[in-house]
């Protein structure tokens, strides 16, 4: 299944703890990267309500097709998955909010390096 920057897909996503949860994430890589490698670079999208540093809350406008529930991406929670492990297509991201979950990534969780 061909994927993009900014769709949300299914996937069983590993925890912390080593337990794999099906789980929507954020694509945040681009096509070369999933051609190259057949992988994507994803955030974890949850439904718990949370509100720190790490969480950057989706709201229907964001997307092209609207939650079924109040959801937030976990910026902490970066990891890259096979192709072959996505379950479903969810959603869209509008790029100019992608845009903006990498920047919290970048600045919550990455500049320090």
């Amino acid at each position: 299944m061909k994927v993009s920057r900014g769709e949300i897909v299914e996937v069983n996503f590993l925890l912390p703890g080593e337990q794999f949860k099906p789980h929507p994430v954020l694509i945040l890589s681009d096509i070369n990267i999933h051609d190259y490698e057949d992988c994507f670079i994803c955030v974890m999208i949850s439904g718990k309500d949370t509100d720190d540093e790490f969480s950057f809350h989706i709201n229907d406008n964001m997307l092209i097709k609207p939650a079924k529930k109040k959801c937030q991406v976990r910026c902490h929670l970066l990891t890259f998955v096979p192709n072959k492990q996505i379950i479903q297509k969810i959603s869209i991201m509008k790029k100019k909010y992608v845009d903006m979950v990498a920047e919290q990534i970048f600045t919550n969780c990455l500049s320090a390096i």
